[in-house]
């Protein structure tokens, strides 16, 4: 040992001046973070208007709005066939019905007749926003060169109609939006709204030149951004990556804002992937709860959810709709919008104001600055190493200086980056608890359980520090847009949380005071509580590892709703909640550890260290989800740290009195 003290004392200051270099790495991500706390509430215009009309103010929405107290923006759908009908623009026939309705029949080879083939739109009158001429220019943009004026004078019965027929069947014209309420949106404008018009993909035969015309048409309407949809649920241009691309530049070169709506992969938008990679720094993340689910939740739990989005997720555009209309609700609740509106704009009051904003610009890393990133994780490794061989320090010093020489050729480098956060935080980690061993032996010799509590505190502390300080260090390599985004993952976390906490449980089983124990477990006949115990593991172990990472699982990887009721109180309690593994189970295990050595239970502290490495480990989790501000990372961590703390006294106190109940009562039995 005291050959490789000086040694050991410079791994440990590189393993500092990484994590100085961190900071200097992190400065940049924190400032980007900063300027995108922007949050921006905008409601459905559709949503809107039929709460309007259901509540007695028919299309004055405009009267209503100030009852939803935040909103900054409106999203308009494109316009179908069916809605131009609706208000009273035209009427939509099908060739057949055409045909029957002025009793000539319908014929796809007389062009004097209507084509059963066909869609036909009537205007009886001409509308003051949208003439026959207009229809036909909307079509044709939906549908390039299906849509013409149709003379309609031998028809008999819409002999003064202005008539538009679009070539294509009325079930294929059905689905496809034409054009956007230009009345509404003039009167979004006059309230001081700023404007997301919602496109939808249009057929497949559409072309670039028709992608660029049509951004051009909808540049008439001054939006701030675009929010795809459309019941195809794909973005303009898909699935023709090229043309998608050209979608990603057209949004772009008009500085206009692309909105990435979160939803589950299944869910997703189709194209919207490759088009958030095309447009990344145009791009903000949208949050909104459906209406089928909001429809059975209370309004302080809806705005709680657009509220952790917001603080949390780094959502920055909220896409609300009002709750039905219902004049006696029945849900418990009444008031249901304005509580849902003024709750919310109460939570993120700091942040309104202002336009939601993008990340404008990528975070790069400077290559010196990635050399010594590089440095900590591979001296978490020679000094673990260290703990159960000697190494020679040639090899230790000629090792660090080609890691930190490949990692500043490769900065920047996405896979290899994302390879350089697991391997840091597996490393750092390991060395946050494997270098306790001793002091956690030392803990349990201690002359009375209070000294031996305080001084496994003291332990965990060290563990702690050394652990966040390797979450910070590791998740600097990991500065990529698509990470903020949301759209990519970091999919080490599962290595890091669950192989881990068993590697070093294992290492901790086969030190030199413990190996003999193990070995004599390992050659005899499994007992009745240890084939317990072993399955009490194996299924906990289960649900941890389907819970642990950036994507829980579907089945009991969900919270249940329980979970979801205390997670509410938490947030709305504390501002940021703690993990519930660390400061309930984790942290306290690792305490708690020592305490079971004293006793000797040997069984028990192999699990405890198993567990207590699960919270050491799943700091860098924590951290992993970049689409979280790094303030909240640090404080979800430091607040777990002291709940933990709090509640491991608390469980050995009550363990401890236990036990001397149970002392008592033997005591007295046998006397």
């Amino acid at each position: 040992m005291p050959r490789t003290k000086p040694i050991r004392n410079l791994l440990r200051l590189l393993i500092c001046i990484s994590f100085l270099a961190a900071c200097v790495g992190h400065s940049q991500r924190w400032k980007q973070e900063q300027a995108h706390r922007q949050v921006e509430m905008v409601i459905d215009y559709n949503a809107l208007l039929d709460y309007s009309r259901a509540s007695g103010e028919g299309d004055h929405w405009e009267k209503i709005l100030p009852q939803f107290k935040g909103v900054q923006g409106m999203a308009f759908t494109e316009l179908k066939v069916d809605e131009l009908e609706a208000y009273g623009i035209c009427t939509v026939y099908s060739g057949v019905t055409l045909g029957a309705d002025t009793g000539q029949g319908s014929s796809a080879e007389d062009p004097r007749l209507p084509n059963p083939q066909y869609t036909y739109l009537v205007q009886w009158t001409p509308h003051e926003e949208i003439n026959a001429q207009k229809l036909v220019e909307y079509a044709n943009q939906s549908f390039p060169g299906k849509a013409r004026l149709w003379d309609s004078s031998r028809a008999n019965k819409i002999g003064g109609a202005k008539v538009v027929e679009i070539a294509l069947p009325l079930r294929s014209v059905s689905n496809i939006g034409l054009c956007y309420p230009t009345w509404a949106l003039r009167k979004a404008r006059e309230q001081k709204l700023s404007i997301w018009l919602r496109p939808e993909n249009k057929p497949s035969t559409i072309q670039p030149p028709d992608i660029q015309a049509y951004f051009d048409r909808l540049a008439a309407e001054k939006p701030e951004g675009v929010i795809f949809g459309g019941s195809s649920n794909e973005v303009v241009g898909y699935s023709d990556e090229d043309v998608l691309k050209n979608t990603a530049q057209a949004i772009e070169a008009r500085h206009w804002k692309l909105g990435f709506i979160e939803s589950a992969k299944a869910n997703q938008q189709k194209g919207i992937e490759t088009l958030v990679r095309n447009a990344q720094l145009s791009t903000v993340r949208v949050f909104t709860v459906p209406p089928v689910q909001q429809e059975k939740l209370k309004p302080e739990r809806v705005a709680q959810m657009y509220s952790l989005a917001a603080r949390e997720r780094n959502l920055t555009v909220l896409y609300l709709r009002p709750y039905l209309y219902d004049p006696s609700p029945d849900k418990g609740f009444e008031n249901a919008n304005a509580q849902l509106f003024e709750d919310l704009a109460g939570q993120l009051e700091d942040r309104l104001g202002r336009q939601a904003d993008t990340f404008k610009q990528a975070v790069e890393l400077n290559r010196g600055l990635v050399a010594l990133l590089s440095l900590a994780g591979l001296a978490a490794f020679w000094l673990v190493a260290l703990e159960y061989s000697a190494v020679p320090p040639a090899l230790i010093g000629l090792s660090l200086v080609l890691f930190a020489g490949l990692n500043a050729g490769l900065a920047n480098k996405h896979l290899w980056m994302a390879l350089m956060a697991l391997g840091t935080a597996c490393c750092l980690s390991a060395l946050s608890v494997i270098s306790q061993f001793p002091r956690l032996r030392e803990a349990a010799r201690k002359n009375t359980d209070l000294a031996c509590l305080m001084s496994s505190s003291y332990a965990w502390l060290i563990m702690s520090v050394i652990s966040l300080a390797g979450a910070w260090i590791a998740s600097c390599f990991l500065q990529e847009t698509t990470y903020k985004l949301g759209l990519d993952i970091f999919r080490g976390v599962k290595v890091i949380t669950v192989l881990m906490p068993v590697a070093i449980a294992a290492l901790w089983a086969l030190s030199a005071n413990q190996r003999q124990h193990w070995l004599q477990i390992g050659g005899a006949p499994l007992k009745l509580y240890q084939l317990i115990g072993l399955g009490v593991l194996a299924v906990g172990g289960l649900i941890y590892t389907m819970r642990t990472g950036n994507m829980a699982g579907t089945d009991v990887g969900e919270s249940m709703e329980y979970e979801r009721i205390l997670r509410m109180v938490l947030d709305k309690t504390l501002g940021v909640r703690p993990r519930f593994k660390e400061f309930l189970l984790a942290h306290p295990a690792m305490l708690l550890a020592p305490l079971a050595l004293r006793r000797g239970w040997l069984e028990v502290t192999a699990v405890l260290i198993l567990i207590g490495a699960t919270g050491q480990c799943g700091l860098f989790d924590t951290f992993a989800h970049v689409h979280t501000p790094l303030p909240v990372s640090l404080i979800r961590c430091v607040m777990g740290a002291a709940f933990g703390l709090l509640l491991g006294w608390i469980y050995a106190g009550t363990l401890l009195l236990l036990a001397k109940g149970v002392g008592w009562l033997q005591r007295n039995a046998t006397s």
